[in-house]
């Protein structure tokens, strides 16, 4: 069976027919997988998507019919946003590629005590973030906020609170409740949270947690964690 290729797109309809005038999109569609009239592509936004199919191909846009509309989110999306300490340039990229892909609803870059790298290139990451929804068949992509001060982030109104730290209990020792409306996860930087932060945040109600026995680096952690909390 062949694949239907998905694109995130602002779409509107009408008489049954959608202009697609995204340039890059576009040029995606017509240059890079070379679809041909007829051939089906899905657009999807705000959890709303559209079955396809390509009726005329132009150099500054793609005119579609609509096969089939659905209104309803196709991946059951959650609350958990990653709270993730600006690492390396390849491999912060990597935790917004996967985070999104396995379903977190939001990434936050944060600055802690040990963070060295400081600049993120907010276009690129979103861009990311943007394939890497389309790649899993989410209903929505989720956008890279602005960076936040670890300390700014203590008074968060989530359900639950985890920090990963290798100083906290298992993680598996702890029982969450699906019905928690709002989860958020932080992870820290290269040679982790400082006993400060640790204890700054058990004084607001987080829960320290650490993955396995083993010292993880911080793109491994994050993403790991984000895989646990969402499954």
């Amino acid at each position: 069976m062949k694949k239907i290729h998905r694109f995130f797109y602002d779409f509107k309809i009408v008489d049954n027919v959608i202009n697609i005038n995204d340039l890059e999109i576009v040029n995606q569609i017509k240059n890079v997988l070379k679809l041909k009239i007829s051939e089906k592509l899905i657009l999807f936004f705000d959890n709303k998507e559209v079955l396809c199919s390509v009726d005329s191909i132009n150099k500054k846009f793609i005119n579609c019919n609509v096969l089939k509309e659905n209104n309803k989110s196709i991946l059951s999306e959650n609350n958990i946003i990653l709270y993730c300490a600006i690492l390396k340039k390849n491999n912060f990229e990597l935790i917004v590629q996967k985070a999104s892909e396995i379903g977190i609803s939001k990434i936050v870059p944060i600055i802690t005590e040990r963070t060295i790298k400081t600049n993120l290139n907010f276009d690129r990451l979103n861009k990311i973030a943007k394939e890497a929804c389309e790649q899993a068949e989410r209903s929505n992509v989720i956008v890279v906020s602005d960076v936040m001060k670890f300390k700014d982030c203590l008074n968060i109104n989530s359900d639950l609170n985890f920090l990963f730290d290798f100083s906290g209990d298992e993680f598996n020792n702890f029982k969450i409740n699906k019905k928690n409306k709002s989860v958020s996860l932080f992870i820290g930087p290269e040679g982790g949270f400082t006993d400060n932060e640790v204890k700054l945040a058990k004084n607001n109600d987080f829960i320290i947690a650490r993955l396995g026995k083993n010292v993880l680096r911080g793109e491994t952690a994050a993403i790991i964690a984000s895989y646990l909390l969402v499954n």
